[in-house]
């Protein structure tokens, strides 16, 4: 524990530190939807991040943002996929035949 540490109040560091090791566990495994909870609410009092926690939170931000940037592409292209499902016509009781092309 280096000086800066002991200034915190008792327990800022470890609480500090469980938080960050619960956010890395979600985001770990955000790709399997049926392992993530998706419910993480923020802990109260956790008071100032120790500085030694500061590059730790930075690369969890920063692996967030990538996950979030790719969670936005996946939207857009379920969004392209639902549009083109959208435009084949719906079935109807008629007596002429409906082609879907595939190709193009």
């Amino acid at each position: 524990m280096n000086p800066t540490t002991t200034s915190l109040p008792s327990g800022t560091f470890t609480a500090w530190s469980d938080t960050l090791d619960e956010l890395e566990r979600e985001l770990t495994v955000a790709d399997d939807v049926s392992r993530a909870s998706g419910k993480w609410t923020a802990p109260v009092g956790l008071g100032q991040l120790p500085p030694e926690l500061v590059g730790r939170a930075r690369d969890l931000v920063e692996r967030q943002q990538r996950m979030l940037a790719r969670l936005d592409e996946e939207r857009l292209g379920t969004g392209r996929h639902l549009a083109a499902l959208r435009s084949v016509p719906t079935a109807q009781l008629v007596e002429r035949s409906v082609y879907l092309d595939v190709a193009g």
